[in-house]
């Protein structure tokens, strides 16, 4: 286990659990959103169900669904991420147990995350119009983040490309370029999305 990376993600979950005002912050993430390219340009959005004090997508959710995209989320299972079709938030139900949260010489699980079916019919592969959103606890300014420690986005975006992917956090929630040393296996996203704009320049 890396270290470094446990004791920030545990320091960046009190500081995440603390920061007011999420539901006006997650608007205004939602807003810039839409607003850009990579957003304009998707024919398929691949993102998470916020929950938690992760940054709400709920908004992000309806509103690409209202202007024609497809819309999928990721299910979990065995070491491996896919993404499946929803037609509306209300298909989303709870999963029996949630990521579990490494660090402090331990791991700690978390509520059940909004789900959809996972029915291989509705699997969605990812392609070069394929807007994929990343949550983590953790983002750095070139791109690298922390997440649960399942490592679940790492595989997935190593192996799933073409495509732009976004990190969704908020502005609390971004470090430094270099405050951890990325491992072999870390993906970075191709940039970063928070409430006071973008960090890297994708949009």
């Amino acid at each position: 286990m890396n270290d470094t990376k446990s004791a920030l993600r545990l320091q960046y979950l009190k500081i995440r659990a603390e920061i007011p005002d999420r539901a006006a912050r997650s608007a205004a993430i939602a807003e810039r959103l839409f607003a850009s390219d990579a957003y304009v340009k998707a024919s398929e959005v691949l993102t998470f169900a916020g929950f938690g004090s992760e940054a709400d997508t709920l908004g992000i959710i309806r509103r690409a669904l209202a202007d024609g995209k497809v819309v999928a989320l990721p299910v979990a299972r065995a070491g491996r991420m896919r993404f499946y079709r929803i037609f509306g938030p209300e298909e989303l139900t709870p999963s029996a147990r949630g990521p579990a949260v490494r660090g402090g010489g331990g791991r700690s699980w978390q509520p059940g995350i909004p789900e959809p079916v996972p029915d291989p019919a509705n699997e969605v592969l990812c392609g070069p119009k394929t807007l994929l959103l990343v949550p983590g606890i953790v983002m750095d300014k070139s791109g690298y983040r922390i997440g649960y420690g399942g490592g679940y986005y790492d595989r997935y975006m190593a192996v799933n490309r073409p495509m732009v992917s976004v990190g969704l956090c908020f502005a609390a929630q971004v470090a430094e370029a270099g405050a951890f040393a990325p491992e072999a296996h870390d993906a970075p996203v191709d940039a970063v999305l928070t409430e006071e704009g973008w960090i890297l320049p994708y949009a």
